[in-house]
């Protein structure tokens, strides 16, 4: 039973690092680099949501619950400002590309059904 769950762990943060190394790669065939300020959670301080939304999403990420759409979006959209997309319409292209969107969705909507 145990090692059921380990190997589904796992096999989530595979899955994890894989989309990073997607988001790394796009990144760095566009010369984005990183900037701005980082807070203590690893987001960009003070843009798209407050600090405690922030630690909210940072517990859900910690014990592995579901994000929900809105909350992924944040939590990427963060991520996409850091590394240097300031723009909405990129950011959401970029997840189209990766399929972390579908189409007519945008990110930082509740695109939650």
């Amino acid at each position: 039973m145990k090692s059921i769950k380990m190997k589904a762990i796992k096999q989530e943060k595979i899955e994890q690092l894989k989309r990073d190394i997607k988001l790394a790669r796009y990144f760095q065939k566009f010369g984005m680099g990183m900037m701005g300020d980082w807070d203590e959670l690893g987001y960009p301080s003070g843009k798209y949501m407050s600090l405690e939304e922030r630690k909210k999403i940072g517990r859900k990420l910690k014990t592995g619950q579901k994000l929900t759409k809105k909350e992924e979006h944040w939590h990427w959209g963060s991520r996409f400002w850091a590394a240097g997309i300031l723009d909405e319409v990129k950011a959401t292209e970029t997840l189209r590309k990766l399929g972390m969107l579908k189409q007519g969705e945008r990110v930082g909507e509740n695109n939650d059904k």
